[in-house]
């Protein structure tokens, strides 16, 4: 429930962070701001030779984390398998599944998956193959609920 007379309140709590976005009628309580963050990008076998990352993610509730990540791959040099992306905090509490694809291009759809327990998303290919190659931007995005 919503208490106007006595400031903004949900089920009898203020938010955490005492602000609420909503249409006038449906109110929920406002997640923040989006964080952003760079993760160290390695190979699931071989290495880059220039790749960078980045990311941004936003905290829904205290275990519950969208994130979006870019991973620009200038030379590939010998990295192949799959490629890592560690999470910017914790550990996922389920496997979870991220959508995307390359963008510069392919234009090839790319899932990262983070298996229960795990601090970083695994990318490939839409066809369980390595998804990058020199020239490469794969973006993907995708929520997961924290340990």
């Amino acid at each position: 429930t919503i208490d106007a007379g006595t400031g903004y309140k949900i089920n009898g709590a203020a938010p955490t962070n005492g602000t609420l976005i909503g249409n006038g009628t449906n109110y929920v309580a406002d997640a923040g701001t989006w964080t952003a963050y760079t993760p160290t990008i390695t190979a699931g076998s071989g290495t880059f030779t220039t790749v960078a990352g980045s990311g941004r993610y936003k905290m829904l509730n205290p275990k519950t984390m969208a994130i979006t990540v870019t991973v620009t791959i200038t030379t590939n040099n010998t990295a192949g398998t799959f490629i890592n992306v560690p999470l910017p905090s914790g550990s996922a509490a389920f496997a979870a599944e991220f959508a995307g694809r390359e963008t510069a291009t392919t234009g090839n759809a790319c899932i990262g998956t983070i298996l229960a327990t795990g601090t970083a998303i695994t990318l490939k290919r839409y066809d369980n193959v390595y998804p990058g190659a020199d020239g490469y931007v794969i973006t993907v995005s995708g929520i997961l609920e924290l340990a």
